[in-house]
């Protein structure tokens, strides 16, 4: 429903609810650097984006329906960042991937069975690779939750996007372009200024 610029740039909203649930839900504080951080890495967020409703280039209209649910989804992983955050005193990180898992899996079991197809060998090879990659990168956020505040921690999380870039690049031949460069730059300043205040506090 929407461009991948458009979708990548509202969720990646997501830290700064996450910082707000986890200052209303569990008393952390909301340091003005770390909103500045995130800030900051929202607009290089939309840099590297580029969303085209607000760089126009011929943008095709924007549909309601396709930002509510992208908007919806920030906030929903902003907040479950914020209950991550809460686990962290009562279960072991694994056993909160544990129930993610079995949880994301029920949850979408509905939406599988309407246009089930079987992958091919390599489909199930690729799988078996984004499922391991997706283990291990879970494995070191739930941690990482638990040893940082959750605003800080996901702000963090913005390196994301550069390294999306990268990896566009480097497997994709995705085109080099100047404002994704100034926004990644961006998002590695934002993430330093997080990171060095958290040792500071730390």
């Amino acid at each position: 429903r929407l461009p991948l610029g458009d979708a990548v740039t509202v969720q990646y909203t997501a830290p700064v609810w996450t910082a707000l649930t986890a200052a209303l839900l569990l008393g952390e504080r909301l340091r003005p650097v770390i909103f500045l951080g995130a800030l900051l890495s929202l607009s290089g967020v939309v840099l590297v984006a580029r969303p085209a409703f607000l760089f126009g280039a011929g943008a095709q209209p924007i549909d309601g329906l396709g930002v509510a649910a992208v908007a919806t989804a920030a906030v929903l992983s902003g907040l479950a960042y914020t209950f991550v955050r809460k686990l962290r005193t009562t279960d072991r990180p694994m056993t909160i991937i544990f129930y993610l898992s079995w949880i994301g899996m029920a949850g979408s079991l509905p939406f599988a069975l309407g246009g089930w197809v079987w992958p091919s060998p390599t489909g199930w090879l690729l799988l078996l690779a984004i499922g391991l990659a997706t283990h291990a990168g879970q494995v070191g956020l739930t941690k990482g939750m638990a040893l940082l505040e959750a605003g800080t921690a996901s702000a963090i999380g913005y390196v994301q996007v550069v390294l999306a870039f990268v990896w566009g690049i480097a497997f994709l031949g995705d085109p080099v372009n100047a404002l994704s460069l100034t926004g990644a730059a961006v998002i590695v300043s934002s993430v330093l200024l997080v990171v060095r205040r958290a040792q500071r506090v730390g």
